[in-house]
């Protein structure tokens, strides 16, 4: 027999957060993918930037926490759209025995690898989110023949 412990990994609640922008459609989208994926509880914060960290509903879904249970969002930018944000917010959940899930981005951010990813996503969330549309509008000074200068 071998005297090696096994590690086995706690497997608790799965807990879903939600975060929808003023006018966004999104809220349903997610809560349905939320439930699907098997959350118990699901926190909305409805009309909220990912910019703004004091979220009520995703600062009780973080309090709600235990060890083995993991928090899902849909996408890492509805978890927030600020890096270092992203990174409190994961070794908050890994303090307590929990962790972070994306739907959408299936990676393990308690592994070095997975937390570069995550805050790679989050960041190019967070570029979408400031440039919009800028990079593919014309400005009205826009040269007419390729080669002028802008």
């Amino acid at each position: 027999m071998s005297d090696e412990k096994k590690e086995t990994e706690t497997v608790g609640r799965l807990i879903g957060y939600v975060r929808t922008e003023a006018g966004a459609r999104d809220g349903d989208v997610q809560r349905w993918r939320l439930e699907k994926s098997g959350c118990e509880l699901i926190y909305t914060d409805a009309d909220a930037s990912g910019n703004d960290k004091s979220r009520p509903e995703l600062a009780e879904a973080m309090n709600q926490l235990r060890a083995g249970d993991t928090l899902v969002v849909w996408k890492w930018e509805r978890l927030t759209l600020d890096v270092l944000h992203a990174l409190e917010l994961n070794d908050a959940a890994q303090k307590c025995g929990a962790r972070l899930w994306s739907l959408c981005e299936p990676f393990d951010a308690r592994t070095p690898t997975g937390k570069m990813l995550m805050s790679t996503a989050v960041s190019f969330a967070w570029y979408e989110s400031v440039m919009g549309d800028k990079e593919l509008s014309v400005p009205p000074y826009a040269p007419l023949r390729l080669g002028q200068m802008c």
